[in-house]
């Protein structure tokens, strides 16, 4: 498989894009200071949607990464608003070319914590607030990628 720099860049790696956004809980209103991080994405093969996530490490703890899983939008918004609650959140698109050889039921919180680069950024809002059409809209994309 070819290095991470040769992924960014590969063209023809560009039909296995597989698109994940990020939700990232503020603490105290700072676009910086997060406290619970969230990858959200569309499994293909099996139909559902997935929620990959970590509350971030303290000095005096480190929490342990969660999955969630569900075919049902209203269960996977219901998690990430327990998660986050009324709190501000960052939230962000990747577009990953480096998912195409990947299980995504075998893929961790880890990987994508490790590939938080710009270079895969779609796009990204600092202090928004979701609410249930918004977020929505969100998995629709998500979805609908694979599905044209």
């Amino acid at each position: 498989m070819a290095d991470a720099e040769e992924l960014y860049t590969e063209s023809e790696l560009q039909g296995h894009s597989k698109l994940i956004l990020c939700i990232e809980e503020q603490i105290n209103g700072s676009s910086v200071d997060i406290d619970n991080r969230l990858f959200i994405g569309w499994d293909r093969d099996r139909q559902l949607y997935f929620i990959k996530g970590k509350r971030v490490d303290s000095p005096r703890t480190n929490f342990v990464p969660y999955s969630f899983t569900s075919e049902n939008k209203y269960d996977i918004y219901d998690f990430m608003k327990f998660l986050v609650d009324e709190n501000p959140v960052n939230i962000i698109l990747y577009n990953y070319n480096n998912l195409y050889d990947k299980d995504l039921s075998t893929v961790t919180y880890e990987f994508f914590e490790n590939l938080m680069d710009r270079r895969y950024e779609l796009s990204g809002y600092d202090d928004d607030r979701l609410n249930k059409k918004s977020f929505f809209k969100y998995l629709r994309f998500l979805k609908n990628i694979y599905n044209t």
